[in-house]
């Protein structure tokens, strides 16, 4: 099924990319009962590791790991890599980060993968305080906030990072699974409007627009479920 799934959409991209429809498929979802292939996530004394150590190799030296923070983000916020990466520091207004774009792995700028990709995720603290530390790292004023060109290069200085550190190998997607799973016992509408699933997803759907103060709501509830899952481990 996922096989068929990816020839679909690799013809329908490559009729986008021809110019022949700007149509991109949401509703082309694996059906629910399919069977699925194991995701792997982060365990609590893995994050214990990942909010400690911000050390990785380099030719074969120990090293900082300047995307130290972006990592952290991935698993505090739950974007997509895309998302990540293309995120900008004029996104950033207040503590709240307006997802407006992806990077793709073909190094292009897209809207994102669904209707429901560009969105306003409220950031809070020990989410906020990685984009604090990661300008204070680089000084940047404007432009990607982490700095990434490539998805395939984020991916292999990750794959290092784990190598380095002790930790399972797991794909950068894989850390937004991690998010997924650590906030799933949050409401329902607000998981979806964090992660930005189109409603035919499994995350729980709903048809419901966002209340006002929801936003400040969820990320309360996320700083307590992450304080409370780090100093467990810590």
């Amino acid at each position: 099924i996922k096989d068929i799934r990816h020839a679909v959409l690799a013809l329908l991209k490559f009729c986008r990319r021809a110019g022949f429809t700007d149509y991109r498929p949401d509703e082309v979802e694996i059906p629910r009962n399919a069977r699925n292939q194991e995701k792997h996530i982060l365990q609590p004394e893995d994050l214990a590791v990942l909010f400690a150590s911000d050390r990785t190799t380099y030719q074969g030296r120990e090293v900082f790991d300047p995307n130290i923070y972006a990592y952290r983000f991935v698993v505090l916020t739950g974007l997509r890599p895309g998302e990540n990466a293309f995120l900008r520091v004029e996104d950033i207004e207040g503590n709240v980060a307006h997802i407006r774009g992806s990077l793709n792995a073909d190094g292009e700028i897209t809207t994102g993968k669904n209707a429901n990709a560009l969105r306003d995720v409220t950031l809070y603290p020990l989410a906020m305080e990685q984009v604090k530390r990661q300008l204070l790292l680089t000084g940047r004023r404007a432009g990607p906030l982490w700095g990434i060109t490539r998805q395939d290069t984020f991916r292999e200085q990750w794959y290092r990072y784990c190598a380095h550190n002790g930790l399972p190998h797991i794909t950068p997607y894989e850390l937004r699974h991690t998010f997924v799973s650590i906030a799933q016992d949050l409401p329902e509408g607000q998981l979806k409007q964090l992660v930005g699933h189109s409603r035919n997803m499994d995350t729980r759907g709903t048809y419901a627009h966002e209340v006002q103060g929801q936003r400040q709501r969820t990320a309360a509830n996320l700083e307590k479920i992450f304080a409370e899952l780090l100093a467990s481990c810590g």
